[in-house]
């Protein structure tokens, strides 16, 4: 049986090559502000011309940390009626007191 001849037109006998590599696109460092359109770094918690919140203002540990706060406020909130409803009047109210208190954390944060 006669071997194929390979042409220019044909693919090339054996496993074809893997695609060259292109490199990740590049993200620029300045961003416009949604607000005035200025441009401002990525980095930035504010604008610098009207004080608009920046990129970096409202990031993952600030929406965790009230995240906790607004959990662990509700957890001692259960926790203290539960205390003062089954008669643990001292350890009730100060878990309410500190429910209150994370609450307005997680609130504040907001």
């Amino acid at each position: 049986m006669p071997r194929a001849r390979w042409t220019p037109d044909t693919p090339p006998p054996g496993p074809v090559p893997p695609p060259p590599r292109t490199e990740p696109p590049h993200r620029p460092r300045l961003t416009e502000c949604p607000a005035c359109g200025a441009p401002i770094s990525r980095e930035a918690t504010d604008c610098p011309r009207c004080g608009h919140p920046g990129p970096r203002r409202f990031s993952a540990w600030s929406v965790t940390a009230q995240a906790v706060e607004a959990t662990a406020g509700c957890l001692f909130l259960v926790g203290g009626l539960i205390e003062t409803i089954t008669g643990n009047k001292t350890n009730g109210l100060l878990s309410l007191i500190a429910s209150i208190l994370l609450l307005a954390l997680a609130w504040d944060r907001h």
